[in-house]
C-alpha cells in the first residue's frame, strides 16, 4: 500500500532548503542578494516581487532562480510554465533543491507526474550527495516506512538519517532519537536516544533564539505536548513556554504566520480553561514509527 510521505516537513516538521550564498554558473558567481531577496519575498507571499528577481537570473541559467520559479508555480502563483518545467531545468543544472523536489514527485507521483521510482531515487541520491538534508531525511523516511514501493530497510534508513544529523538537520535528529528509543534499524539504546534528544532541543533553542520560525514552532509543539515518553527524558509540558514560542513565530510575516496564530489561539484557550495535563504512555507502550 502506497503511503504518503508528504507532510513530514509540514510546518511543524519540515522547512525549505536555504539558498546558497553564491550560485556558480559557467564559472561566473551570482551574488546572493537577489536570490535571498527573492526567497524572502516568496516566503512573504509576494509572488510578483519574487518573480521579478528570479526571472532574469533564471533566463541566464542560474539554477537557484529556476528552482524559485518552480516554487512560485507550484504554490499557485501565475506563471507561463509549470513547476516541473523549472525544476527540470534547475535539476539539469545540478541544483540540489530542484533534484529533491523533482525526485520526490517522481517517487510519489505528485504534481501530475507518473511515478518513476528509479528516476526519483536517482535524483534524490544526487541531491543527497550534495548534502541536501531534505533529500537525506526523505530517503530515510522512504526506507524506514517501505513506502512508494521502496523496499523497507530500517538499517539503511538509519544511515541516511545519520548523514543528515551530522549536517545539523533537526528532523533527522528526531528520527534518530526514535530509532534508538525503540530499536528501529539499530539496537535499542536509551542513553544514545537521550543524547540525541538533548542535542536536538539545544539546536532548536539556538535557532529559535536567532529567529528561525520553524524552530520556534517546533519548540512550541514540544512544550505544548510535553513529550515525556522516553523513560525520564524529554521536556515537561509547559503551556506558557509553548505560548511564548508560538507568539514569537506568529510575529513574523510569512507563509507560516497563519498557522502560528492558530497555535497561539489554541494554547491560550488551553491555559484559560486550565486544561489538565494528560498522562503520556510509557515508552514500552508507545507505538513505533
Amino acid at each position: 500500500m502506497r503511503k504518503s510521505a508528504f507532510g513530514r516537513r509540514a510546518p511543524r516538521k519540515a522547512a525549505f532548503a536555504l539558498l546558497a550564498i553564491f550560485a556558480v554558473i559557467g564559472g561566473n558567481q551570482v551574488a546572493a542578494g537577489p536570490l535571498d531577496d527573492a526567497e524572502a519575498a516568496f516566503k512573504r507571499g509576494d509572488c510578483a516581487k519574487a518573480r521579478s528577481l528570479w526571472q532574469p537570473l533564471a533566463e541566464q541559467g542560474v539554477a537557484q532562480a529556476e528552482t524559485g520559479l518552480g516554487k512560485i508555480s507550484e504554490n499557485g502563483c501565475p506563471d507561463e510554465h509549470n513547476a516541473s518545467f523549472w525544476y527540470q531545468k534547475a535539476a539539469d543544472h545540478g541544483d540540489s533543491e530542484a533534484q529533491y523536489r523533482l525526485g520526490r514527485r517522481y517517487v510519489e507521483g505528485a504534481l501530475g507526474f507518473h511515478p518513476d521510482l528509479p528516476k526519483g531515487l536517482t535524483l534524490l541520491q544526487k541531491s543527497a550527495a550534495q548534502n541536501n538534508t531534505h533529500s537525506l531525511a526523505l530517503l530515510g523516511d522512504y526506507y524506514r516506512q517501505g513506502s512508494y514501493d521502496v523496499p523497507k530497510d530500517e538499517a539503511q534508513a538509519f544511515q541516511w538519517y545519520m548523514k543528515a544529523v551530522f549536517l545539523g538537520d533537526d528532523i533527522a535528529m528526531s528520527r534518530v532519537v526514535q530509532a534508538y528509543a525503540f530499536g528501529i534499524g539499530v539496537p535499542k539504546d536509551l542513553a544514545k536516544a537521550k543524547h540525541w534528544y538533548e542535542k536536538r532541543i539545544a539546536l532548536l533553542q539556538q535557532r529559535a533564539g536567532a529567529g528561525d520560525v520553524l524552530a520556534q514552532m517546533s519548540l512550541g509543539m514540544e512544550y505544548e505536548l510535553g513529550l515525556r515518553v522516553f523513560n525520564g527524558f524529554g521536556v515537561a509540558r509547559d503551556l506558557q513556554t509553548a505560548l511564548h514560542w508560538y507568539q514569537e513565530a506568529a510575529s513574523h510575516d510569512g507563509q507560516l504566520q497563519g498557522m502560528a496564530k492558530i497555535d497561539v489561539t489554541r494554547v491560550k484557550n488551553a491555559i484559560a480553561s486550565r486544561e489538565p495535563i494528560k498522562p503520556v504512555a510509557p515508552i514500552a507502550n508507545t507505538p513505533s514509527l
